[in-house]
């Protein structure tokens, strides 16, 4: 097998200090420890390709894998907080954000590629903001459809919105699933 076609499995620690991985293809991370993935630690890294993040992290920090080629991620019901444009520009096709999220960053969906998206009901609509686009196929929400236009509604200064208005203005096809249950 050629040098460029070998994944590498990369241990890394959560929390302060640097974190990163070597720029052999096809990269693979897992995180262990506690505490926050620092800001930027996986940004630009493009052959970035996967992420478990274990138990006991709790933060995922601003641009952490932004502008990287991650393709899927595993985030742990013990974080509690997603930074700015966590993944941002990222190779993510389906993403799900725990419900034990309670902090939203800016912007934190990944952008272009992502197909299906899992959030809790807390989310706000400037966290979801690049997540909802043309390839998006399946929303997943923890909440009612009466919270999700109701925060879009709020959000777009209307005192109401339907959910055909609201897949009008987001030009959005796809299915929604209201009252999802992780089955925790």
């Amino acid at each position: 097998m050629a040098w460029k076609q070998l994944q590498c499995l990369v241990l890394c620690t959560c929390g302060s200090g640097s974190v990163g991985v070597g720029s052999s293809s096809g990269v693979s991370v897992v995180l262990t420890g506690s505490g926050n993935i620092p800001d930027g630690s996986f940004s630009n890294m493009y052959n970035l390709k996967s992420v478990e993040i274990s138990n006991g992290c709790t933060g995922i920090g601003d641009n952490a894998f932004a502008w990287s080629g991650l393709e899927s991620i595993v985030i742990p019901n013990t974080v509690r907080r997603i930074g700015d444009n966590a993944f941002s520009y990222t190779q993510i096709t389906n993403i799900v954000i725990p419900n034990s999220v309670s902090s939203f960053g800016e912007d934190i969906m990944p952008s272009s590629r992502l197909v299906s998206m899992t959030v809790p009901s807390g989310i706000t609509v400037s966290a979801l903001y690049s997540g909802i686009q043309y390839n998006l196929e399946t929303i997943n929400y923890e909440g009612t459809e009466s919270q999700w236009l109701s925060m879009f509604a709020d959000y777009q200064g209307n005192d109401s919105l339907t959910l055909e208005e609201w897949k009008s203005y987001y030009n959005y096809h796809g299915a929604i699933n209201f009252n999802y249950d992780y089955g925790e």
